[in-house]
């Protein structure tokens, strides 16, 4: 786990790559700055209409979940998938 201040891309990243998944806790204030730092980081501005999708955690199933993860990006290198209050999830607490 990392605090905010040692929130750098070279810590965050391997061999200059995002990881698959991050989850992201604490302050709300914070959690908002460490998830546009991971935007700037992984995904342009231009990109994002079409490779980033929010979803919130009391209206989405896995199955949402899943369904906007397999996407392939459009004309970018990644796909970003946010969830908001990901802990209010149908089901997170049981799997």
């Amino acid at each position: 786990m990392l605090t905010y201040s040692a929130l750098k891309k070279s810590t965050i990243f391997k061999n200059d790559q995002p990881h698959r998944c991050y989850g992201v806790l604490g302050d709300a204030y914070l959690q908002q700055r460490t998830l546009n730092f991971l935007l700037e980081q992984i995904l342009p501005p231009d990109e994002r209409d079409f490779n980033q999708d929010i979803l919130e955690g009391e209206s989405t199933t896995a199955n949402d979940l899943m369904a906007k993860a397999g996407q392939l990006p459009f004309i970018a290198s990644h796909r970003v998938v946010v969830i908001r209050a990901a802990d209010k999830m149908d089901g997170v607490g049981r799997a």
